[in-house]
């Protein structure tokens, strides 16, 4: 069984080696813009993970594209978590500053631990044509 793999996710995914969790076999990792995955059996589940990020879980076939993509809301807490920063010093007393930037990545870090941060999610595979 072969799966293709197409990742697209920016920047906040571009570094490094992406792990692809697949169903009841070793991790594979990838690298670079588009992949193939060898698998045993004609179909299984798979997830992505960079950095402790997970993506969600996609059942596939033999045949299949996947597509990994940075979901929306990662980059909007990206951009949240740095303004936040740069407002905590005009608004937090500077003897709470510490802590609350510390609570802030903290919960961050949290957030993006939990919930997905990355999607899977099935391309059309076109079948070449005959000539």
């Amino acid at each position: 069984m072969s799966v293709t793999i197409v990742r697209k996710t920016g920047l906040l995914g571009s570094p490094g080696f992406m792990t692809i969790k697949i169903g009841g076999q070793p991790d594979e990792k990838i690298a670079g813009p588009s992949s193939e995955l060898d698998l045993n059996t004609n179909q299984t589940v798979i997830r992505a993970k960079l950095f402790g990020c997970k993506s969600n879980l996609l059942p596939v076939k033999d045949g299949q594209k996947v597509e990994i993509s940075t979901r929306f809301w990662s980059l909007i807490s990206i951009i949240l978590f740095v303004v936040l920063l740069n407002l905590s010093r005009q608004i937090v007393p500077s003897e709470y500053l510490f802590l609350f930037n510390f609570g802030l990545l903290a919960t961050f870090i949290i957030i993006n631990l939990v919930f997905p941060v990355y999607q899977l999610k099935l391309l059309p595979v076109i079948p070449p044509e005959n000539y």
